[in-house]
């Protein structure tokens, strides 16, 4: 099968949407691809009124009727595994294909550990009740001090 007039535009970006263009004709998905999440293909340039099946590597995603201006769009849920797949539109004479890329969400352990107090308020009081012993630790000095000095005298 010789085809003509081939163009491939693809972006290769994790989440980003990718089209090939036949004759004319092309098929894209949408931007930013979440695993497990719906998207929509979507294409141009098919006979109107035909039907187009639409399937992501081996797995029928769905079938569409062609509208009147050649183009069509389908809904579909998106693989729970990242990684690139190749979305294929046929509609038995024509053949289109993108591919798919669902980038890998990032993993989280869960919450951090409770490792500490997150009240400053002990940590105050300490504070003041020191400055209080030392205050009072300096009088006690001081009145020794001026009674040891009133003795002499």
């Amino acid at each position: 099968m010789a085809l003509t007039a081939l163009t491939l535009v693809t972006l290769g970006l994790a989440g980003t949407a990718g089209a090939v263009t036949y004759s004319g004709g092309s098929v894209t998905t949408g931007a930013n691809a979440v695993a497990g999440g719906t998207d929509t293909v979507s294409g141009s340039g098919f006979t109107p009124g035909g039907t187009v099946t639409v399937t992501l590597g081996a797995e029928v995603l769905g079938t569409v009727v062609v509208a009147s201006d050649g183009t069509f769009a389908l809904t579909y849920t998106v693989p729970s595994t990242c990684g690139n797949y190749t979305i294929t539109a046929t509609d038995g004479t024509q053949t289109q294909t993108t591919t798919l890329t669902v980038a890998c969400a990032a993993t989280t352990s869960g919450a951090l550990p409770f490792t500490g107090n997150n009240s400053s308020l002990p940590l105050a009081q300490i504070g003041a009740g020191l400055l209080a012993a030392g205050a009072v630790i300096a009088l006690t000095v001081r009145k020794r001090q001026h009674a040891a000095v009133k003795v002499d005298a």
